[in-house]
């Protein structure tokens, strides 16, 4: 309480700054922009529907590297540990996927509602408490918040991603999943899930570590020795009903990436069960049904049956081992 008090007291103050004032303490202008910045954070986290208003002429000079390879932000999301994944489309309407970390820049003078630049940085940087912003693939610019959503600009970097264009978007927040009528524990449902064993169970006989098959055909054509070739699986759930599967190499870096859409099946209330599809035009009373089996600190096992073959699916927090092809 004494936190939520503190921050009602420095938010309250800075209603009534004057940011032309110079003779402000350092320790409260310090205080001020800490409180700003975890208050527009807390808003940020989500995720994101996309609508691209226009080409950003203003800021686009000379930033696209190639039309042919220009492509847009269909969805994005921002996960509270400084992740986000975007979802691109092209011009053609194929998507792919970005996965990476995402951190704030606030400038000396505070808006309200508003983040002036959020950098962009894929997967493999390491991000610290002060990155370097010249190494990020891009950044959104001047995010603000209204009642429908938000607004921003998207600049890029200096990338060979398909982002290299500068567009002007305006997005919504997608709901949280409802969990009304269900025993789960989200903390523990939401973590990085590695798949140790898919089993898949035909006329009663099981065919055991079918997630090394998967990827044996999903990447059948990545023969020559620069084709970086997934090791391990791992799923990713999140409270705004993204259903990620990751294809990993062997330093955890993403490869691949299938999205789908899930909630809850409220059949009979206390039910664990998933209903995922894997495109937003599929009707949810054609949804695949998972069974949640067990969940805990660092195991979680699913179930379910798909055109009369049953899939058992064994996940955990640890290192799993690599699918050697």
């Amino acid at each position: 309480m004494k936190h939520v008090f503190t921050l009602l007291l420095i938010l309250t103050f800075l209603s009534c700054l004057d940011k032309n004032e110079s003779s402000i303490d350092p320790t409260i202008e310090m205080e001020l922009f800490i409180a700003q910045q975890l208050r527009q954070e807390v808003q940020l986290v989500g995720k994101w529907k996309v609508r691209r208003k226009s080409n950003s002429s203003s800021t686009n000079t000379g930033n696209s590297k190639s039309l042919f390879f220009d492509c847009t932000i269909d969805n994005f999301e921002m996960l509270d540990d400084n992740r986000f994944i975007i979802k691109a489309v092209d011009q053609n309407g194929d998507y792919s996927f970005i996965d990476g970390y995402y951190a704030t820049f606030f400038e000396s003078v505070i808006n309200d509602g508003e983040i002036p630049k959020i950098y962009l940085f894929d997967s493999t940087y390491e991000l610290t408490e002060n990155p370097n912003f010249d190494e990020a693939f891009g950044y959104l610019n001047n995010l603000r918040f209204n009642s429908d959503g938000a607004d921003f600009q998207y600049i890029p970097g200096d990338t060979d991603f398909c982002l290299n264009t500068a567009y002007d978007y305006e997005v919504e927040k997608a709901q949280i999943v409802d969990y009304e009528g269900i025993n789960i524990d989200q903390n523990l449902l939401f973590q990085d899930w590695n798949l140790s064993n898919l089993i898949v169970i035909i006329n009663n006989a099981e065919i055991n570590n079918f997630q090394c098959e998967i990827i044996s055909q999903n990447f059948e054509d990545c023969l020559l020795p620069e084709c970086n070739k997934p090791k391990t699986i791992q799923l990713k759930l999140t409270q705004y009903g993204s259903y990620y599967w990751k294809y990993l190499d062997d330093q955890g870096n993403l490869v691949h990436i299938d999205d789908a859409f899930w909630k809850f099946y409220l059949a009979n209330e206390g039910d664990q069960i998933l209903s995922v599809r894997y495109d937003e035009e599929t009707p949810w009373d054609d949804a695949n049904l998972i069974y949640v089996v067990e969940l805990s600190d660092n195991i979680l096992t699913l179930r379910e049956t798909k055109d009369g073959i049953d899939y058992a699916y064994y996940f955990t927090t640890s290192d799993v081992p690599f699918c050697l092809q």
